[in-house]
């Protein structure tokens, strides 16, 4: 699933917060979320991967850094 976000600061800086990642080992490895320039967001947009079937489905939370 690829989005685009609308009405972001172009110049400011975004976290994904509240978003673990897991490396695929057997024990999950905790990272920092990642930050993400406005503009970026807007235009060339996030792609989430591993949402499959009939109806998937994501909640994110984005919170502006800079």
């Amino acid at each position: 699933l690829h989005i685009r976000l609308k009405g972001l600061d172009p110049e400011a800086r975004y976290a994904l917060a509240g978003y673990d990642f897991y490396s695929g080992t057997d024990a999950p490895e905790w990272q920092p979320a990642p930050s993400y320039n406005g503009r970026a967001l807007m235009l060339a947009g996030l792609t989430l991967p591993g949402l499959t079937g009939d109806c998937p489905s994501a909640q994110l939370l984005f919170r502006q850094i800079s």
